[in-house]
């Protein structure tokens, strides 16, 4: 069973924005790089790297590989079924939620209607309705949600496993 962070908070700009609650209220994950467009046109996360570097000029060739990943994974390797999970990292409170990928991804920039940053590739997401706290999980499955890219798989199979566990009661 495959499980994939989709982190809600976006760092352009001066101001960190959490779009956590948007996400759980649309039934989607999202992430931005509007400037590429639908990525469904590209073949690798090669293409992807090289036309980020030609979109944002100054852009550190290891910035570009780090997003080209992101926006790979997102658009490629998330299927139907998979589980997601994103998080809520306000220090009141650091929430996480749990839900099923129910469709494959579009490209849709008129989605969210965010004045500076939008978040036009999509997935959408069945949200379980229960969510938990930070502090509930162990140690290891903190780390294995730790400081890692906008989206990534989550591999620790026993983090997958206790975050199931803690949610099991809202699945339908």
């Amino acid at each position: 069973m495959n499980m994939y962070m989709v982190r809600s908070v976006s760092t352009g700009g001066f101001q960190k924005e959490i779009r956590f609650e948007k996400f759980l209220d649309r039934g989607v994950v999202a992430i931005g790089w509007p400037s590429l467009g639908d990525l469904r046109r590209f073949r690798s996360q090669e293409e992807i790297r090289e036309e980020r570097l030609k979109t944002k000029p100054g852009l550190s060739k290891a910035s570009a590989a780090q997003q080209a990943g992101n926006l790979f994974r997102f658009s490629q390797e998330l299927l139907v079924g998979d589980f997601v999970i994103t998080y809520d990292p306000t220090p009141t409170r650091e929430l996480y939620a749990v839900g099923k990928i129910a469709g494959e991804y579009t490209y849709d920039p008129k989605f969210f209607d965010f004045p500076e940053d939008n978040f036009p590739n999509l997935i959408p997401v069945d949200w379980n309705p229960v969510r938990f706290r930070r502090r509930q999980l162990s140690g290891s499955a903190k780390r294995a949600l730790g400081p890692q890219p906008t989206v990534f798989q989550v591999r620790n199979e026993a983090a997958v496993e206790e975050i199931l566990d803690l949610v099991q009661n809202g699945w339908k």
